[in-house]
């Protein structure tokens, strides 16, 4: 085998991968894609703490949905019985790609169908823990 026969196989060899792994990724989507409703003030919140920690919009809503249902496992109660957990949702529409971390988590907690939800209340606990006790500490 030439040298250039040997490139040749190996690039495409590369573009076969990068073929397969895209229309893997086309088929997953329907399952770990959801639209989230969320308020205006929810929205101001992600912006605010993406820039903080200076991650992008789907891996914090990843992180958020982790984080609430964390926090229930640590207080031994479900996600619903937290302090915080909305009664109401908003009305802008905001699609997250979950990950299969995100999603086992969910259906563990049986809170599959409770995805904006928890989002919501994830948002709420970093909005508190890393927004507005640093501006508290400030002021005081």
């Amino acid at each position: 085998m030439t040298l250039e026969n040997q490139k040749n196989q190996d690039s495409n060899a590369v573009i076969e991968r990068a073929l397969s792994l895209g229309i893997q990724k086309s088929h997953k989507g329907v399952e770990d894609e959801f639209t989230l409703k969320l308020s205006e003030s929810q929205e101001s919140k992600i912006e605010e703490i993406c820039d903080f920690l200076g991650c992008s919009l789907g891996s914090f809503l990843n992180l958020a949905i982790n984080c609430a249902i964390s926090s229930a496992k640590i207080k031994g109660v479900s996600v619903n019985e937290l302090e915080g957990y909305p009664k109401e949702l908003g009305t802008l529409s905001i699609q997250v790609e979950l990950t299969t971390k995100t999603n086992i988590k969910l259906q563990d907690a049986g809170m599959k169908e409770k995805v904006t939800e928890c989002a919501v209340l994830g948002i709420e606990i970093f909005h508190k823990y890393f927004i507005y006790n640093n501006i508290k500490d400030e002021n005081e």
